[in-house]
């Protein structure tokens, strides 16, 4: 078969998600068939498959606009039946069908040689005494068929779907102008097939950037509430969950801790190993803060070495046993080639009446600050009142 379509594969004109527009394997076998064995599948056919995959007409239910033109055509032509026909790897499907109850045919029975598959106008006044359609099965079978007039379906990168065509069991003379009335007939299909593909182009393309656009901010909102290096909160998303377990506590009563853990001498090992040896620990200890805290506290990371894990539910001797295991975890723990331990200190605090979380989570901090002048390496509790102790550096 000739291929009516121009060489080299064509460009999608809508390229989609889940959709696959590539010609199947049973379009190969079908296009086997055809053809001799061993013979080279004809890529210029491949590519009209893909062409007419594109348009997304094969099996679709009937359509005004299209019957709408059938009818026109075979009223015009003089004729009882008008065709829209889409020529498939193995059969030729009669996307709208005036005049005649089948929904397609066999390919194998259009062609050799095909009549619905040609470059140019097809004009057959009697198919009996025409040399090119005499034995064709369409012709000596039941379809009967004696006058048939097609016009090409071509598309905008010159690949022929099929036809518009007029038929008739009678013989017939067509008329320059009636020809050229059938060649626009064809060419408003096309048309309305061209701008059926760009709406739906347009609406994948809208749905495309909206779900671009849903999942940027998704993924702002995320970014604007966490760390990037260690996947923890920061320090909003701290605060949102603080005043929403401060007001629940409020509601409800209960207890509430927060733990803050420093990396210590976290300086020397940047300053000593490099900042990547540095991102490393960070990371790491953010993912035992994760293995260590239940699912319904939140651990964030607040400064550049500083953690802090918001604790609901917990009084303050529960949430001491709590940073002791993550303590000597982390002690433990080893980081690539990082031979000396890296150590926490940690402060506890549990939330007092009438205490907000500013003032929560500064008892805390006075209480790490407290480990790190008793050695570092250890964990303290805050007393009801804020301790009497002055930070000291890190």
């Amino acid at each position: 078969m000739t291929g009516s379509g121009p060489a080299g594969r064509p460009d999608d004109l809508c390229e989609t998600d889940g959709e696959d527009m590539s010609v199947s394997l049973g379009d190969l076998a079908a296009l086997n068939r055809r053809q001799d064995i061993g013979s080279d599948i004809d890529v210029e056919e491949l590519d009209r498959l893909r062409a007419v995959r594109r348009y997304e007409v094969l099996d679709t239910p009937s359509d005004e606009t299209f019957d709408r033109i059938t009818a026109l055509t075979a009223r015009l032509l003089q004729v009882p039946v008008g065709l829209i026909s889409i020529v498939d790897s193995d059969r030729v499907w009669f996307m709208s069908h005036h005049g005649l109850d089948i929904r397609e045919v066999s390919r194998d029975s259009a062609a050799p040689p095909t009549l619905f598959l040609h470059p140019t106008p097809w004009i057959v006044n009697d198919a009996m005494l025409d040399p090119r359609t005499y034995s064709n099965p369409l012709v000596t079978g039941d379809f009967k068929l004696r006058f048939y007039a097609a016009a090409p379906l071509m598309t905008n990168d010159g690949y022929n779907l099929g036809t518009l065509c007029a038929i008739d069991e009678q013989p017939h003379q067509i008329s320059p102008m009636n020809l050229a009335v059938l060649q626009d007939l064809a060419a408003l299909v096309m048309h309305e097939m061209e701008l059926r593909l760009e709406i739906r182009c347009a609406l994948k393309m809208d749905d495309t950037l909206l779900q671009r656009s849903r999942v940027e901010k998704r993924r702002a909102e995320y970014l604007a509430k966490h760390d990037v290096l260690t996947g923890l909160g920061n320090r909003r998303k701290l605060d949102e969950n603080f005043t929403v377990e401060i007001n629940r506590l409020r509601r409800h009563g209960g207890s509430l801790c927060v733990l803050i853990a420093d990396i210590d001498h976290f300086k020397k090992i940047n300053d000593s190993h490099g900042h990547a040896m540095g991102d490393e620990v960070l990371a790491q200890l953010g993912e035992l803060l994760c293995q260590q805290m239940r699912p319904t506290d939140t651990a964030a990371r607040i400064g550049g070495e500083e953690f802090v894990v918001l604790m609901p539910h917990t009084k303050v001797r529960e949430a001491l046993a709590t940073a002791e295991r993550f303590r000597a975890a982390m002690v433990k723990r080893t980081f690539g080639s990082l031979k000396e331990s890296v150590t926490v200190s940690i402060g506890v605090a549990e939330l007092q009446d009438d205490e907000d979380g500013d003032a929560l989570l500064r008892r805390a901090d006075l209480a790490l600050y407290a480990a790190k002048r008793a050695g570092r390496n250890q964990v303290m509790a805050a007393d009801a009142g804020e301790p009497r102790i002055s930070p000291e550096t890190s």
